[in-house]
């Protein structure tokens, strides 16, 4: 990988400060690991330290401090008990106040003294960033941002309020740059006038090493699986939809079965709707919560992925499957139309059950044709730690040596 130029006098590895939204911490070891898997890659090149805020529920009041080493990267957690007040405002405000007095103490935790980072990497807007403003314009250092949230997205709806609108443009502006996953987000963030001049594309990343190609076991060549990976929230990834479908297809052929990975808000409404629909093992199994090695067995043992989301992003899982040398169907929504081609899948418009059934059914019949090494090629030369990691160090290099470059 590419090695950060020298842009101190003493040579030292730059110290950069992550400030994520999203992170994996205990009781929840998924969560934003995408973000974590950014850290990763870059975790060499750079001295890296995460501080990561997040309300927890069925906490004892107070901040609740967890300071450790995740495979190299000193990483501390700040949680405290999100409780509701009946007043919007009153919940809202008094969040806002835990947030930033939780993000100040474990700045000073982090960087006890006149210590201070080299350049803040941002992680998911906007209250993330309000520690970075700070302290660029207290001691001038830099930040970057990078997003990776689709709520810009104008159809949700859900990018509004004056003083959010406000504080997200001027973050934006004193940015270094931006990054977004992919270009549907970053002309989304655009129309939100969120603007800023180095506005870049940096992918998500995958575990190559880790995501790797395997033949399917005998029993599933000879039986077809059709594997589903998410996070149960049936309003986004439309599971209910993907188990009336597959209900459909259920009654008119046996040849193949459907694994549901994953848990969430929607886990036990969907198992519930999988028996309303006299779906069971072994056509249909819930197999719950998953590790990355549980994951990439998942995906070794099927045939192809399939997502059926009504709005995304940059679905990490499709990237894992393609570097398992899976295919995948998926919705036409969000960034996935910039991964998934004919070579490498079958795109449906969102909810469209006639499309995903017709889709499915061809899946079945012809997912042997699409070629594995081919569908891993692709995920390791645009979305692997050593590609998506280059394009990090380089991003630093400009911020922190603008003469240079």
């Amino acid at each position: 990988m590419e090695s950060l130029r020298n842009y101190s006098k003493h040579g030292a590895r730059p110290k950069v400060l992550f400030l994520p939204r999203w992170y994996p911490y205990r009781e929840d070891p998924m969560f934003g690991i995408f973000i974590e898997r950014h850290a990763k890659c870059i975790g060499k090149q750079v001295e890296i330290k995460v501080l990561f805020v997040h309300p927890v529920s069925l906490l004892s009041p107070g901040l609740h401090f967890r300071r450790e080493n995740r495979d190299g990267i000193d990483t501390l957690g700040i949680h405290f008990n999100n409780k509701p007040y009946r007043n919007r405002f009153l919940n809202l405000f008094s969040n806002l106040i835990y947030y930033i007095r939780a993000q100040y103490l474990g700045y000073k935790l982090l960087y006890p003294g006149s210590e201070k980072p080299d350049i803040c990497h941002v992680h998911v807007l906007t209250k993330t960033a309000f520690l970075a403003l700070w302290l660029h314009f207290l001691h001038g250092i830099p930040y970057i941002i990078s997003e990776h949230w689709s709520r810009y997205q104008p159809h949700l709806k859900r990018y509004n309020g004056f003083f959010r609108r406000k504080a997200t443009s001027l973050i934006a502006f004193h940015a270094s740059a931006i990054t977004a996953v992919n270009d549907h987000l970053r002309s989304a963030m655009q129309q939100c006038r969120i603007i800023n001049p180095n506005f870049q594309l940096i992918p998500n990343v995958v575990n190559t090493n880790l995501y790797t190609y395997h033949q399917p076991q005998v029993v599933t060549q000879n039986k077809p699986l059709m594997v589903h990976i998410s996070t149960f929230e049936d309003a986004s990834k439309n599971i209910s939809g993907l188990l009336r479908t597959v209900a459909r297809l259920a009654a008119v052929r046996n040849d193949f079965s459907f694994r549901l990975v994953g848990n969430g808000v929607d886990f036990e409404k969907m198992k519930n709707l999988a028996d309303s629909l006299g779906l069971s093992f072994p056509v249909v199994e819930f197999a719950g919560m998953a590790n990355e090695e549980l994951v990439v067995q998942h995906l070794n043992d099927a045939a192809f992925l399939v997502q059926f989301s009504n709005y995304e992003n940059q679905p990490v899982v499709i990237l894992e499957s393609f570097a398992c040398g899976r295919p995948v169907v998926a919705t036409r929504v969000g960034g996935i139309p910039e991964m998934v081609s004919n070579e490498r899948g079958i795109l449906i418009d969102a909810g469209n059950e006639e499309q995903l059934a017709i889709a499915l059914n061809s899946m079945i019949e012809n997912y042997h044709n699409y070629n594995p090494q081919m569908l891993r090629n692709f995920a390791i030369s645009n979305y692997s730690p050593e590609i998506v990691g280059k394009q990090f160090i380089q991003l630093y290099n400009e911020v922190l040596n603008p003469k240079q470059t």
